[in-house]
């Protein structure tokens, strides 16, 4: 799906009062901590819009040698997630959505890794504010960790960038 039509389905939403919760990453190798942070993202209440970084943004984050899994095969495994509502690749060499998908998306709660917020544009209208007012829960949080030093230890990769 292409930010234009997400920006329709996410009027569509608005208009019957359903919030929007947007997250971002590299999904580079899947694993049972990104699947339970996207879960406890799912879990604040509403519809899961995930953005892909796209494979240049991956190797410009992550280095050589990477992302090993191509950006629209990444897309389609999040897709398949049934707490994931909606997935978007978007290009960014800082690893963030550009600011016009916060735009278009206007979400009404941002999680990052752990951290969940909200957000908005600053004053001179060049960049974006994040104000992260709590945490996943304690226990999602615990889980989260566990899984990703499991994957990290397992794979001898370093863990996927969940927390920032």
């Amino acid at each position: 799906m292409d930010l234009e039509q997400l920006a329709q389905r996410v009027q569509q939403w608005r208009a019957a009062g359903e919030k929007v919760i947007l997250t971002n990453g590299c999904f580079d190798v899947l694993h049972v901590g990104h699947v339970r942070y996207l879960r406890g993202a799912k879990e604040l209440g509403g519809n899961l819009v995930v953005a892909v970084n796209s494979d240049s943004s991956v190797r410009a984050l992550k280095g050589a040698g990477r992302p090993r899994v191509p950006q629209h095969e990444r897309a389609e495994i999040l897709a398949a997630l049934a707490d994931v509502d909606v997935v978007v690749i978007f290009d960014s060499l800082d690893g963030k959505p550009p600011l016009t998908s916060w735009d278009l998306l206007g979400p009404t709660v941002i999680v990052d890794g752990i951290a969940v917020g909200t957000w908005k544009r600053t004053a001179d209208k060049k960049s974006i504010e994040l104000k992260f007012t709590r945490a996943l829960k304690k226990t999602e949080r615990a889980s989260v960790d566990k899984a990703t030093k499991r994957y990290a230890e397992y794979s001898g990769l370093k863990p996927i960038e969940l927390f920032r």
